[in-house]
């Protein structure tokens, strides 16, 4: 069993809307999951995270609140397990979408969910219409 069953044999395809889309995909083979690498600290995620969640206020797109919601989300997440380590499990779907599923590493109990998409694999209008509406 690889690295990215296990993960997700810990986690039901219910405990995360995001999870129902990498299980899929992954049986579908469109999915390419990444290891996850070494443990960080959940501290300095929180003080990372809540940056992201200031500079996310600035703009005022859907994909924008989304991505603020669930970095805050995240964050109150984070606040819970201080002094705690993290790992991230990311999945990148086609069109350059990737789901990225942060885990506690102690206890695997999923701290996160987030939903990016890379500007390297979209086009500059749909780039446009995802920052700027």
């Amino acid at each position: 069993m690889t690295q990215s069953n296990d993960f997700l044999a810990r986690h039901a395809r219910s405990e995360h809307p995001y999870l129902a889309s990498v299980h899929d995909s992954l049986a579908s083979g469109v999915c390419a999951p990444e290891p996850p690498g070494r443990p960080v600290s959940c501290d300095q995620l929180l003080a990372i995270y809540r940056h992201r969640a200031e500079h996310l206020a600035r703009f005022s797109t859907p994909h924008a609140n989304e991505l603020r919601n669930e970095v805050l989300a995240f964050c109150r997440q984070l606040e819970l397990a201080r002094g705690a380590t993290a790992v991230w499990w990311t999945f990148r779907m086609p069109h350059g979408v990737s789901y990225d599923f942060i885990e506690q590493a102690e206890s695997s109990a999923l701290l996160g969910a987030l939903k990016t998409i890379s500007k390297l694999e979209v086009d500059t209008e749909e780039w446009d219409r995802l920052w700027r509406g």
